[in-house]
């Protein structure tokens, strides 16, 4: 009776965990997918996860403290480089791509982030901040897949995305000083798209669309490439030929803009974030377009509801501002690029300032608490604005109007 009682409570504990609950993958982010476009990497809970780029259960890659992050096939997809916090700053690691111990490859205290291998395999291409003068101080260099302190920049200049074309002779490379799909965004700083010759130093500009262009990715035979363009309020995937110089889109999303695509070396398989979720696209064939569903399995019961105390408020790509009035009853504080007060007992907030085209942050308040003062940055400047209270006599998550100067 004891064996088989043992057997019995065996069985009945496997099989309650087979039907433990999925957990449905949402704001997963930097999809990539294998060179054959049959496997996906992207990140979720700041780790690495691998799942079939058709869909299904995904697994995770990585499983530490620190940040796991920007994963970048190697070109016979045996290896996965990827960017990480394990060591305090962004730091360039490479592992095997189904999972492993992690080597380090860069070491300079400004850290760096993966883009793209060479051809070869034998180098990568980084970005990182060095020893520049001025606001955008982040460079491109290639460094040796070996490892090591050796790394050479590409060449003295500001760039955000870069993409290698397949015989490693030219680059693909965006400017402009906005890091976010910021919806109706137009203007000189708008993301811009450069087509690099390695061999001689010439670069011209392919596009130059005030809306913004980015995230270029080559066609395997060099013909042209893919990227993100931003028509009607919406990023969507374009295609540009060059001996046409012509341009073709693809998706016509009009909710949400397409999130950092990736295209696999094939050139058959393109996967992107939407919203909330990740679709795949063969982009030579426009109407295969399909919304993946991905889950993963918990490892612990989801937990019914989660608490937490901040200090800091995460304000898009850099840490926002927090600040209260002299009797600790009001707050403000900047989020999303946004501007928000809030009572300390019915927690209330109230949106102050909220335009899609701005991005406000280090608010303060005034001595007296009926002003707040911040910064205003609307696409061609940064401007210090105050804002008022419509009704001065009731607090600020009483008031529905704000007066901004």
């Amino acid at each position: 009776m004891w064996r088989l009682s043992t057997g019995f409570f065996c069985v009945m504990l496997c099989a309650s965990g087979l039907f433990a609950e999925r957990e449905t993958v949402k704001l997963g982010s930097l999809p990539v997918l294998s060179p054959d476009g049959k496997r996906l990497v992207f990140e979720y809970r700041g780790d690495l996860w691998s799942a079939a780029s058709k869909g299904g259960k995904a697994e995770r890659l990585t499983a530490h403290g620190a940040l796991d992050a920007r994963p970048v096939f190697s070109p016979d997809g045996k290896q996965l480089a990827f960017s990480s916090k394990r060591d305090g700053t962004w730091q360039t690691y490479v592992m095997p791509s189904g999972g492993g111990h992690p080597e380090k490859l860069t070491f300079h205290s400004e850290g760096s982030s993966p883009y793209a291998w060479y051809p070869d395999g034998k180098s990568l291409i980084v970005r990182g901040k060095r020893a520049s003068t001025g606001y955008l101080q982040e460079r491109f260099f290639k460094i040796p897949h070996a490892g090591g302190r050796v790394e050479e920049m590409l060449f003295n200049g500001y760039a955000r995305e870069v993409s290698l074309s397949p015989d490693g002779k030219k680059l693909l490379f965006t400017t402009g000083s906005s890091r976010l799909y910021r919806r109706g965004s137009t203007g000189s700083v708008a993301s811009r798209i450069w087509l690099y010759d390695v061999e001689t130093g010439k670069q011209k500009l392919v596009c130059g669309d005030s809306n913004g262009s980015r995230t270029p990715m080559w066609k395997p035979d060099g013909s042209g490439f893919y990227y993100a363009r931003q028509r009607d309020g919406c990023f969507n995937i374009w295609e540009y030929t060059f001996g046409e110089k012509k341009q073709r889109q693809l998706t016509h999303f009009k909710d949400g803009s397409v999130i950092i695509p990736s295209l696999a070396q094939n050139g058959r398989a393109m996967v992107f974030r939407q919203l909330f979720d990740f679709y795949r696209l063969d982009p030579t064939k426009p109407d295969s377009l399909k919304k993946l569903k991905l889950w993963i399995q918990p490892d612990t019961p989801p937990e019914t509801y989660r608490r937490r105390w901040y200090d800091k408020v995460w304000n898009n790509d850099a840490y926002g501002s927090f600040a209260c009035t002299k009797d600790g009853l009001e707050l403000c504080f900047t989020t999303g690029g946004d501007l928000w007060v809030m009572d300390t007992v019915l927690r209330e907030p109230r949106l102050v300032c909220g335009e899609t085209a701005t991005h406000e942050r280090e608010a303060v308040f005034a001595p007296d608490g009926n002003a707040i003062y911040f910064l205003r940055d609307d696409g061609l400047g940064v401007n210090i604005w105050k804002a008022e209270k419509a009704n001065p006599e009731a607090y600020w998550w009483q008031n529905e109007e704000f007066v901004l100067t």
